[in-house]
C-alpha cells in the first residue's frame, strides 16, 4: 500500500518529520499528507562497516522504473560513499583477496547463495571513486559482474577505469545482454554462473573493446583518437610499472607499433626557457579542441562551465577569458587570446588546437567538463580531508565542525556530479 510504513511507525508515536527525515517517506505537494517512499518494492537496510544502519534500498518488485532506489543523502548517509554488504563479507573479502562487485542488492543475495563470500553491491547505481578506494582497502583484485545490456556493459567500463586508477586488478564477468546476475543464477543455476566466473575477461581488454565501439578504425583518423583515448586511460594507473605492461597489451590490441604508442606518454623534456608551456588533462586538451573547433555548439558549451569549479586546473584560466569575452556566440580573436594569456597556457593552447582529433558533439563536452569538475572537487575534497586529519590531532573542534560540514556538502556535490555523468 501507500501508507503502510507511515501508519507502523504512527502506532510507534514516532513523529512524521522523523520519518520523512530517515527517507522513509515522501510528503505530497498539495497536501499535508504522506506516502511510502520505499512502496512496492523490496527494503534492505544499508550498514556502514560497523553494522550500524545508515539509510535503505529498494527494489522494485514490479516491472517499474527505477529498478532500485535508495533514502535520499543525509547527514549520516551518501550512497556514493558505501558497499552494501561489506560489513557482512569484509573478512571473506580479505581472505579471497577479490572483491566481486555487483549493481543490486537481489543481485548480492544471489551470488551470496551460490557461494560467493566475497560479493558487494554498488547500491543500484553507477560505481564511485570513492567506492572503489574502499573496495581496495580489502583487496587488491576487484571482478565486475553487472547487467549484460548495453547500459550495463557502460556502467561495468566505468567501474574498470575506476578500478584501474585506483591500482586494482579488474576483471569482468560477461553474461547474456537480457540478464542480471540474479536472473541468470535463478535461469540457469549456480555451476552454470561458476562457469562465467571462471572465464572471466581481463578488465583491461575489455575497457579498450568498449572504447573501440565508439570508433572506426579503418579510419586512420578515428584510430588515432582511439588511441589517445585508450593512453589516456593508462595514464590514470599509479605504478608505472604496471602502466608500462598495459601500454605493450594495448598496443597489440589496437596494432599499434609498441615505440609510436608509448611515445603518446614520453614526458617534455625539461628546458630552460622560463616559458615553460603547461600541461593539460586529456579531458582539458579535448574540450578546448571542441570548443574551438565546433563554433556552432561552443556558446552552448560555455553556458554550462563556470570557471569556479574548475579550481587547479591549468585551463582555468582559458575558460575564464573567453566566457567573459565570448560575444554573439563568437569566440575572441586569436590575438586577444594570445595577449590576455600566460604566455605558457597559450603555448598549450596553440599545440592543442593543431593536434588532429574526431568531430565533436555537445554530449562529448559534457561529459569532458563532468570529468573535470570531479577531477578539481577530488583535489577539493583531499585538501579538505588534510586539514580535517590536522584538526582532529590538535583537538580544535569548533574549526572541525566547519570544514565536516563543508565536506559533507562537497561529498554530495560529487554524488551529483558522478550520477550526471552516468546519464549521459
Amino acid at each position: 500500500g501507500w501508507e503502510g510504513i507511515i501508519s507502523f511507525f504512527r502506532q510507534q508515536k514516532i513523529p512524521d518529520n522523523l520519518v520523512e527525515k530517515a527517507g522513509l517517506i515522501l510528503k505530497k505537494t498539495a497536501e499535508n499528507k504522506y506516502y511510502d517512499r520505499f512502496r512496492g518494492r523490496i527494503i534492505f537496510p544499508i550498514f556502514n562497516l560497523t553494522g550500524q544502519v545508515l539509510g535503505f534500498g529498494g527494489r522494485t518488485i514490479f516491472d517499474e522504473s527505477p529498478k532500485y532506489l535508495n533514502s535520499p543523502d543525509s547527514p549520516i548517509f551518501i550512497k556514493g560513499q558505501w558497499l552494501y554488504g561489506l560489513n557482512f563479507n569484509k573478512e571473506a573479502i580479505r581472505q579471497a583477496k577479490e572483491v566481486i562487485l555487483v549493481e543490486g542488492y537481489t543481485d548480492f543475495l544471489s551470488l551470496y547463495q551460490a557461494g560467493f563470500k566475497n560479493v558487494v553491491a554498488s547500491l543500484g547505481t553507477s560505481l564511485t571513486p570513492t567506492q572503489t578506494s574502499l573496495a581496495h582497502r580489502f583487496a587488491p583484485q576487484l571482478t565486475v559482474c553487472y547487467d549484460g545490456d548495453p547500459a550495463g556493459r557502460k556502467a561495468a567500463w566505468r567501474a574498470v577505469s575506476l578500478g584501474l586508477a585506483q591500482g586494482l586488478r579488474v576483471e569482468v564477468i560477461l553474461l547474456p545482454q537480457e540478464c542480471d546476475p540474479d536472473s541468470y543464477i535463478k535461469q540457469h543455476g549456480a555451476n552454470k554462473f561458476k562457469e562465467l566466473y571462471q572465464n572471466k575477461e581481463f578488465g583491461f581488454r575489455f575497457l579498450v573493446h568498449h572504447l573501440a565501439q565508439r570508433y572506426n578504425s579503418t579510419l586512420p583518423e578515428e584510430k588515432a583518437a582511439l588511441a589517445r583515448e585508450v593512453a589516456a586511460e593508462i595514464a590514470k594507473i599509479p605504478d608505472p610499472l604496471i602502466q608500462s605492461e598495459y601500454i605493450r597489451k594495448a598496443s597489440e590490441y589496437l596494432n599499434v607499433e609498441e615505440a609510436l604508442f608509448r611515445s603518446l606518454f614520453k614526458k617534455e623534456a625539461p628546458t630552460s626557457s622560463p616559458r615553460k608551456s603547461e600541461v593539460f588533462l586529456p579531458a582539458e586538451k579535448r574540450l578546448l579542441q571542441i570548443i574551438f573547433s565546433t563554433p556552432n555548439i561552443a556558446a552552448e558549451v560555455l553556458e554550462q562551465i563556470n570557471p569556479a569549479e574548475l579550481t587547479g586546473l591549468k585551463s582555468q584560466v582559458i575558460f575564464k577569458f573567453i566566457k567573459e569575452k565570448i560575444t554573439a556566440k563568437k569566440l575572441p580573436a586569436y590575438h586577444e587570446i594570445k595577449s590576455s594569456l600566460p604566455a605558457g597556457v597559450f603555448s598549450a593552447l596553440s599545440t592543442t588546437l593543431l593536434e588532429p582529433g574526431p568531430p565533436g558533439s555537445l554530449s562529448e563536452a559534457v561529459g569532458c567538463l563532468l570529468s573535470l569538475k570531479k577531477l578539481s572537487l577530488d583535489k577539493e575534497i583531499r585538501e579538505l580531508q588534510n586539514k580535517i586529519s590536522e584538526l582532529e590531532k590538535t583537538g580544535q573542534l569548533n574549526q572541525l565542525n566547519q570544514l565536516l560540514l563543508q565536506l559533507q556538502e562537497k561529498k554530495k556535490l560529487q554524488s551529483k556530479l558522478i550520477n550526471q555523468e552516468s546519464m549521459l
